[in-house]
């Protein structure tokens, strides 16, 4: 049984080439993103790190001729946001 790509944790997706409404990967093809997930950029270290503990992500690649740039990681917003505070406590 294969699992649904909402539980996958670690998943590389790119954005679609038909339209800006889907991600694609290639186990599963295009993809909707999950409801509720926001983006987080690359740049902060502690967060990103944090982030992917957390649990469940995507990371969002794109590439460009003969390289491929972390756009970011996408990932359900309350974790986002859970991050966002620690960093804040931490500091």
């Amino acid at each position: 049984m294969v699992k649904p790509p909402e539980t996958l944790m670690g998943l590389r997706v790119w954005y679609s080439i038909d339209n800006g409404k889907f991600l694609w990967c290639p186990e599963y093809g295009n993809i909707p993103q999950p409801s509720g997930w926001e983006l987080l950029r690359p740049g902060n270290t502690y967060m990103t790190r944090t982030l992917k503990k957390l649990g469940l992500h995507w990371i969002l690649l794109q590439r460009h001729k003969k390289y491929t740039y972390n756009i970011g990681i996408i990932a359900p917003a309350e974790n986002i946001k859970e991050v966002r505070k620690l960093e804040e406590e931490s500091q």
